[in-house]
């Protein structure tokens, strides 16, 4: 593991979480836009591919492979950290093109225990 990545945990899954995507094709969107984005619950999960650091993100459900779910985040770097909340910047596959991408990432309160 190089000093520059964002490394959370190997094969660690985090929620409850909301993902807001920051950007669409690599162009990043105004205030207006993200707040009009589908915004994806569930949880977040680290992983490695080799050399690469992967984010993905799961709903729990088993139809998760039918589901619209974001693209992939592929070696995620923190751009920013507040009070439950955190921004991770990588780069995203869509049909075989790659582009930058920037998730936003609400924890959510989860049910009292």
């Amino acid at each position: 593991m190089t000093s520059n990545m964002a490394h959370i945990a190997d094969n660690v899954a985090m929620g409850p979480v909301r993902v807001t995507l920051l950007r669409r094709q690599g162009r990043k969107l105004k205030m207006a836009q993200v707040q009009a984005e589908q915004q994806y619950c569930g949880s977040i999960n680290s992983h490695w591919l080799r050399t690469t650091s992967i984010v993905t993100m799961r709903t729990g459900l088993a139809d998760d492979a039918q589901k619209r779910l974001p693209p992939d985040l592929y070696n995620p770097v923190f751009s920013s950290v507040g009070n439950h909340r955190l921004r991770l910047y990588g780069i995203e596959s869509i049909d075989g093109a790659a582009y930058a991408q920037e998730w936003m990432i609400d924890f959510l309160q989860s049910a009292s225990i």
